[in-house]
């Protein structure tokens, strides 16, 4: 096998495949997919959730949230985030005129905005917000 300046054309090659795998880790270059119908449902049951919980302390219904769902629903979402492409788009809801069009990025600013309201959970409206850089 050919030199070239003093090292084998397959190292030179190893050397370029190695540094290609590292830039692609530093960079977080771990594929997005597109949300699958699993993905969907879990994201919008997670929202759900924390939309019906922080809207019911907000309006007094209750004291506080469920901690531990909502701790779940938080780790859902930010699950989903390390997976799924945030800005791709996918339907929710039937064929009602509930029917809307959105992204796991919007969802996630919506579950933020809930834990929010009322004191809902800030801790865990922080989380999502510092994990997603909202």
């Amino acid at each position: 096998m050919p030199r070239i300046h003093g090292h084998s054309r397959r190292a030179v090659a190893g050397a370029g495949v190695v540094a290609a795998c590292l830039a692609l880790v530093a960079c977080g270059g771990a594929t997005r997919e597109p949300p699958s119908q699993a993905d969907i449902a879990t994201i919008a049951s997670s929202v759900s959730d924390i939309v019906y919980q922080c809207q019911s302390v907000a309006a007094g219904f209750v004291a506080s949230p469920d901690a531990s769902t909502i701790k779940r629903d938080v780790n859902s979402l930010l699950s989903a985030n390390d997976r799924v492409e945030s800005d791709a788009s996918f339907v929710l809801g039937s064929q009602s005129a509930l029917r809307r069009k959105t992204t796991l990025s919007k969802e996630i600013a919506l579950a933020a905005h809930n834990l929010q309201l009322g004191n809902c959970s800030p801790a865990q409206a922080k989380r999502l917000q510092d994990e997603v850089g909202h």
